[in-house]
């Protein structure tokens, strides 16, 4: 047992137990992340967090004019951050967008699969076939896709680190859809750390709860009292207030950088505390 602990100590680059300087724990310089759905809410803050922590980043989305614009305002030389259009669904647009990130930055790191469609609306009890197959297409499936494709160049960088954002609502049933997508997403992530752990590939999710961005602003805003409804919202949890962007982007930040390197396959629930106070 002494034999292997000294072994193991050898081939790490530290003692276990050492603090390393606090800002090596959050830093993602040299790395490279691909963030996809990047042009709007939770996904672009994370583009511009991960930036800020020094990482070079791709910003991929369906959205061409507003994956550029937030490009631009994140990076105007485009040697830094660039923008690449992308259906994450094509498996074959997916190959290709993920061969010119490697090629123009030489490596990816981390992937940070945002790309979903906003399924608010959409109920089990009264399914359209277009709208469900979208939404497996892009949630899901798109997470898939991205996943395999990636792990290659990961490998070649001896190793990177995955976030499917997922949602709370696989936890406590608050929307039939989107709980069926994210159950598909939990077990995803929890098979893929199993699966590329050993080629030191961590995989991990997040769970947002309540978050003030557009699906919800929008949702809001179409009732009565779009103010009133969103101090129900708040009334939920035990915080008293609705997350913010920057909230969910700081625990993928968390989950991609070397503050969390003996972690994967864990479910990071970001939610102001809804799902203990209102799941039996």
């Amino acid at each position: 047992m002494v034999a292997l602990m000294n072994q193991n100590m050898t081939q790490s680059s530290c003692w276990p137990y050492d603090l390393m300087p606090l800002s090596h724990y959050f830093s993602l310089k040299g790395k490279v992340a691909v963030v996809t759905g990047a042009a709007h809410d939770i996904a672009a803050h994370t583009a511009r967090l991960l930036a800020a922590a020094g990482a070079q980043v791709a910003v991929l989305d369906v959205l061409e004019q507003d994956g550029q614009t937030l490009a631009q305002s994140m990076d105007r030389s485009g040697t830094r951050i660039r923008f690449w259009p992308l259906d994450v669904s094509d498996e074959v647009a997916v190959q290709r967008v993920f061969c010119e990130v490697e090629a123009y930055f030489g490596r990816i790191d981390i992937l940070v699969n945002c790309a979903g469609v906003d399924c608010i609306d959409l109920s089990a009890q009264a399914p359209t076939r277009n709208k469900w197959e979208t939404l497996i297409e892009v949630d899901s499936y798109g997470a898939l896709l991205c996943t395999v494709q990636v792990i290659g160049a990961m490998e070649r960088a001896g190793g990177g680190a995955i976030v499917n954002l997922s949602s709370m609502s696989c936890v406590c049933n608050m929307n039939e859809a989107a709980g069926f997508n994210a159950s598909i997403i939990r077990k995803m992530t929890k098979a893929d750390a199993v699966h590329y752990g050993a080629r030191n590939i961590r995989v991990n999710s997040v769970q947002p709860g309540f978050i003030r961005a557009p699906a919800l602003t929008t949702t809001v805003s179409q009732s009565n009292s779009p103010e009133l409804l969103l101090n129900d919202l708040a009334s939920y949890n035990p915080m008293r207030r609705i997350g913010a962007t920057g909230d969910v982007a700081a625990g993928i930040l968390y989950l991609v950088s070397d503050a969390s390197r003996f972690i994967t396959g864990i479910e990071l629930v970001i939610d102001g505390d809804y799902i203990c106070r209102n799941v039996e």
